[in-house]
């Protein structure tokens, strides 16, 4: 046991998505094991097993462990550790987690988490208004305003910015909602988009060519010299900053990180948005670069949920 002979305090964790979960142990100074990750599982069940297997790998104690932190995609009931609503899965409580290991528990909305593993752990240590935006199956933010995480009081719904309305016109909607941001520039929209866009313009692309398009498709013919592809992903781009600018006119932020799959798998997207986010903008833009914590920004935020209680 490290740390002169005092018992070393231990932090686990997850970011339980719609697709995967991943799962890290780690302390406050980041990860200790290498982190897991295993496809998601409606079953509480299942999840235990997995907190069980890494804690008898990585040889340490429960009684050793300060807690478990668990980012969740959608909206989660703070008081009743309940994730209330999700694309993929029934309402599902984490508190059998509790009972069944003694270790607490604290649980948070995907984006939130996320922003905390980069106000503790990645660039926003010494800012005050810091706002990461996540650009992956959906659209969503976490958001530092004044050194407080801002979220409402029971239910972790501040941050759905992906609701935002950036088309009057509605050709598109997430979840019932027409002319919203998602619609048009999530992972998950973003072939409906462009299906409505081919049939809006009759342009010659192998875009057409595609019967089940997919993100990744659109940017590999980019890359490829396809030009509707590459006029389309800028078309994304633009609708993308026109919420980047709405964020920043309404919060003002020093710093914007941006993550998720869409961007990661494609950091050229970030530039396009920064060369129109000014269009719409009426604060001063801040700097918007990609997470230097990747993909693993949420297990970073949820050793931090763990372990600190005034973030």
């Amino acid at each position: 046991m490290r740390g002169g002979g005092k018992m070393k305090k231990y932090a686990i964790g997850i970011d339980r998505g719609g697709t995967t979960t991943r799962i890290v142990i780690g302390d406050k100074n980041g990860f200790l094991t290498r982190p897991k990750v295993v496809p998601t599982s409606e079953k509480i069940e299942t999840l235990i097993e997995l907190i069980k297997e890494e804690i008898k790998k990585a040889k340490i104690r429960p009684e050793e462990i300060e807690g478990i932190g668990i980012g969740a995609a959608g909206i989660v009931d703070l008081e009743k550790k309940e994730l209330v609503l999700a694309a993929n899965a029934p309402t599902i409580s984490f508190r059998p987690i509790e009972r069944e290991l003694k270790i607490p528990v604290k649980i948070e909305n995907d984006c939130n988490v996320a922003v905390m593993g980069e106000k503790i752990y990645g660039e926003g240590k010494d800012v005050e208004n810091l706002i990461h935006i996540t650009i992956g199956t959906g659209i969503g933010a976490g958001i530092y305003y004044q050194e407080r995480l801002l979220k409402s009081s029971k239910r972790g719904r501040a941050g759905e910015i992906g609701f935002l309305v950036i088309d009057s016109e509605g050709r598109c909607e997430a979840f019932a909602r027409k002319g919203v941001w998602e619609a048009y520039c999530s992972g998950r929209n973003i072939p409906n988009f462009v299906r409505v866009l081919l049939k809006q313009e009759r342009r010659d692309t192998k875009l057409k060519e595609i019967r089940d398009l997919k993100t990744e498709d659109l940017f590999k013919l980019a890359e490829k010299g396809d030009r509707v592809a590459k006029d389309y992903i800028d078309k994304i781009a633009r609708l993308n900053a026109m919420g980047f600018a709405s964020v920043v006119n309404a919060f003002n932020p020093e710093l914007i990180t941006v993550g998720g799959s869409v961007v990661l798998k494609n950091p050229e997207l970030v530039a396009l948005i920064k060369k129109y986010v000014r269009e719409f903008t009426v604060n001063p833009v801040p700097e918007i670069k990609i997470t230097k914590l990747g993909s693993e920004i949420g297990l970073y935020g949820g050793l931090g949920l763990a372990f600190f209680k005034n973030i």
